[in-house]
């Protein structure tokens, strides 16, 4: 039997979800006697937790090292941009002639569909990752096109999600791969919560929170550092740890600043290895305008720690019987009262944790990569 060569795209192996679903399921693959599975980044390494843990673990990956812009001048440089961008994923793909084309993220579509449609590969599949109403203009008619005119099969990782597809792009055919988390290694990297704390240097009378995620404004994250800011006047033992790095980063240190909360609220930066903070913390915190399927929950749901996350994610995410949701996730007062209760009002898990292991997603993949 062929092995089946699978080119998986993307714009840049940055820290973000998208990127952590590419790795592991290249990582799916590194041994796998019929799929040859090979990362194809646009630009360059940006020194992200991804691109060291590529490096370390000798994943196949190509970095293209071409700029995402190469003319900053309105309409005219978009113009440009679309056609260059266009022509060097189509030199890469008649380079590397792939049997599968598995790109991430629908914004790079705009980027590459022509390319993918001149190519000639004929298996196309186009992981969505967020909630399809994000993309407007030209991102959302590349993605129209591609799905039903060139037949790029969209895969959406909730059901929530793909019918949202369905109604937004007017499909009918998609598929369904949830991100595969490897619950094996969490069981096998957690720690007791004295040891954790131990290692965060957090004091046994401390109540910690925990959150992890991109710091962009989609994650809500202010809203978590107002309400910390309530709780403290009334419990000065409360503590507050965010993982993870982004543009809204000088914002929050800014907000922690103002309030007086250095001692109270830190930013972490990246980590790479966040499960001794779920293992020491008493909640976790998920305040997120808009998500689809976030791994974070899923890891701290596997650490059988009480969870609060908004109401912008969609419930089949839930699978332990510790989850509770915010429906006004915008107020610092709903997140204060949501965290003060924290046993209460939990939901009934709507799926299985099976649904999301590791080796259930790479079957599923592997089946589509074969038919």
């Amino acid at each position: 039997m062929k092995m089946i060569k699978v080119m998986g795209m993307i714009s840049n192996m940055d820290n973000g979800g998208a990127q952590r679903v590419l790795l592991n399921q290249a990582k799916m693959f590194m041994h796998d006697r019929d799929i040859d599975f090979t990362i194809f980044s646009y630009e360059k390494p940006t020194n992200s937790i991804y691109d060291t843990i590529i490096k370390e673990n000798n994943i196949k990956v190509v970095y293209l090292n071409k700029k995402r812009h190469f003319f900053k001048l309105p309409f005219i440089g978009d113009f440009f941009n679309f056609f260059i961008t266009n022509l060097n994923w189509f030199l890469a793909i008649k380079k590397y002639k792939p049997d599968v084309i598995h790109t991430h993220v629908t914004e790079i579509l705009r980027k590459s569909f022509i390319a993918i449609k001149l190519s000639g590969v004929k298996k196309v599949y186009c992981t969505l990752h967020s909630n399809p109403y994000r993309y407007k203009g030209t991102s959302y008619y590349a993605a129209v096109i591609s799905f039903r005119k060139f037949k790029f099969v969209p895969i959406c990782i909730t059901e929530e999600q793909a019918k949202m597809a369905k109604e937004y792009y007017k499909i009918s055919r998609y598929e369904i791969v949830r991100n595969g988390v490897e619950f094996e290694k969490i069981d096998k990297q957690k720690i007791s919560y004295e040891k954790a704390r131990e290692m965060l240097k957090i004091q046994k009378h401390d109540f910690l929170i925990v959150a992890v995620g991109r710091l962009e404004k989609i994650k809500n994250l202010t809203v978590l550092v107002e309400a910390v800011k309530a709780l403290y006047q009334e419990n000065k033992n409360i503590r507050l740890l965010v993982a993870g790095e982004g543009t809204e980063r000088k914002n929050i240190e800014n907000l922690i600043d103002r309030y007086q909360l250095k001692n109270v609220i830190q930013l972490l930066g990246n980590m790479d290895n966040v499960i001794p903070l779920y293992c020491a913390a008493d909640i976790f915190c998920m305040p997120s305008l808009s998500e689809a399927s976030p791994m974070a929950l899923h890891e701290a749901q596997c650490c059988e720690l009480a969870c609060i996350i908004s109401d912008s994610i969609p419930k089949e995410n839930i699978f332990s019987s510790k989850v509770k949701v915010v429906k006004e996730y915008t107020s610092s007062k709903a997140w204060e009262y949501a965290i003060k209760e924290t046993t209460r009002d939990y939901i009934k898990p709507i799926c299985l944790k099976e649904d999301f292991d590791f080796n259930h997603s790479k079957e599923k993949l592997k089946s589509l990569y074969n038919t």
